[in-house]
């Protein structure tokens, strides 16, 4: 430890950081003027694109009514009210974004994608590898006619290997990166973690190497293409047990909620029907004040959870964390949607939304102090901007939009 600090404080010396001139913040997000073609789907690639929208880039995402996202059915719904247009986890996961229809079976729907391929600096895909190759748009294709394109393309296993054709979703890929094995009780079937993880984890890489890839693409002029895999990029949230079997040989499995860190470590219930508390004691200051607070020295689970089970679940996270003690409820939705640090930060946005008329969805999951973002609308109907994107961004007349219907490319 250390080995390098001399060098470091050295080449500080000889470069010293000039201080940061207070400017007015910009009247532009940070992503204005960045076009984006995507062709994504279920939640992993689409919550990436989500995330360029709310920073200013102009999404426009490829759909069909022939085969339609599965998000689109998978509720919950709007006043419970079952249609591919109001399911809520759909209107969050594109917020933002102009819906256009196409049915890339036809010729001439593909020729508008070529257009829409001049038109984007990004395009990004989520399909198995041989999808984009069987249109005609995988990435050789689309740099022999516009060099400067950056592509990613995001699925399960990457676009290489023996089981690059494996396809699946989020939970499939928390199972193979080794999260299911280490989740639950030593004495009962891996829990894994709740539904599709790797859905919500895999955006943020996602959005990160585009990031990159712009940012090279200013300074150079060069596109590049992104091979993302959803589950090497899970892996690197496990690096502690991958690197401990690799260097200890020490196999990561189920240990409930035991934790080598800290004596007191555990879920315990509190009163009311299933309600439940997390503690974490992760210093002997923290276990002494337990102590004090439970009037006993003994700390084991089934004693936290004695007295734990005789409190408000409220009041005693609110006891326990004046007391230096880490402890929160585990929240369900209700909860979460009363929550006063989410709602300070607007996590929660009501925006308007075609079928709907208004929808809840989530806000950006950072914020950027000089370029905040924003949520325009909730995810739109199939095809809601079609007309828009033709006539506005790619300069089509009433005559050949009407072509394109009637060979039904638009569909």
């Amino acid at each position: 430890m250390g080995q390098d600090t001399d060098a470091v404080l050295a080449d500080l010396q000889r470069k010293p950081v000039a201080p940061m001139l207070a400017t007015p913040a910009p009247t532009r997000k940070p992503l204005e003027g960045i076009n984006v073609l995507d062709f994504t789907w279920a939640i992993a690639a689409p919550m990436a694109t989500r995330n360029l929208a709310d920073h200013g880039a102009t999404v426009v995402r490829i759909e069909s009514e022939g085969r339609i996202d599965v998000i689109r059915n998978a509720g919950p719904f709007v006043n419970d009210e079952t249609h591919p247009s109001n399911t809520a986890q759909y209107h969050s996961a594109n917020a933002g974004k102009h819906m256009m229809s196409l049915d890339l079976s036809v010729d001439e729907a593909r020729t508008v994608v070529w257009d829409l391929i001049d038109w984007a600096d990004v395009v990004i895909e989520a399909f198995t590898p041989k999808a984009m190759a069987n249109w005609g748009f995988d990435y050789d294709s689309i740099k022999a006619r516009k060099p400067e394109t950056i592509m990613l393309s995001s699925c399960l296993m990457g676009q290489t290997g023996p089981m690059n054709m494996y396809p699946g979703f989020g939970n499939l890929a928390g199972a193979l990166s080794g999260f299911y094995e280490i989740t639950g009780w030593p004495d009962r079937p891996p829990s894994g973690p709740f539904l599709a993880y790797t859905d919500y984890t895999a955006p943020r890489f996602t959005v990160s190497a585009l990031m990159a890839a712009l940012d090279h693409q200013r300074r150079t002029g060069e596109g590049c293409y992104i091979d993302l895999s959803q589950h090497e990029s899970a892996l690197h949230l496990l690096g502690p047990a991958l690197l401990d079997q690799e260097i200890n040989g020490r196999t990561a499995t189920r240990s409930a909620n035991w934790s080598e860190r800290h004596n007191v470590h555990g879920v315990y219930p509190v009163k009311g029907e299933d309600r439940w508390i997390a503690i974490v004691c992760q210093d002997q200051t923290a276990e002494d004040n337990l102590a004090l607070l439970m009037g006993s020295q003994k700390l084991d689970d089934s004693a936290i959870a004695a007295w734990t089970a005789q409190q408000d679940r409220f009041e005693l996270q609110q006891l326990l964390q004046n007391h230096g003690i880490a402890a929160h409820i585990a929240t369900d939705s209700i909860d979460a949607v009363a929550d006063p640090q989410l709602a300070h930060r607007n996590h929660f946005r009501r925006v308007p939304q075609a079928y709907a008329g208004e929808t809840v969805v989530e806000g950006s999951h950072y914020q950027l102090s000089r370029t905040p973002s924003d949520v325009l609308w909730g995810g739109p109907p199939i095809g809601e901007h079609t007309f828009e994107v033709l006539s506005e961004m790619l300069g089509y007349d009433g005559d050949k939009i009407a072509d394109l219907a009637a060979v039904e490319a638009l569909y």
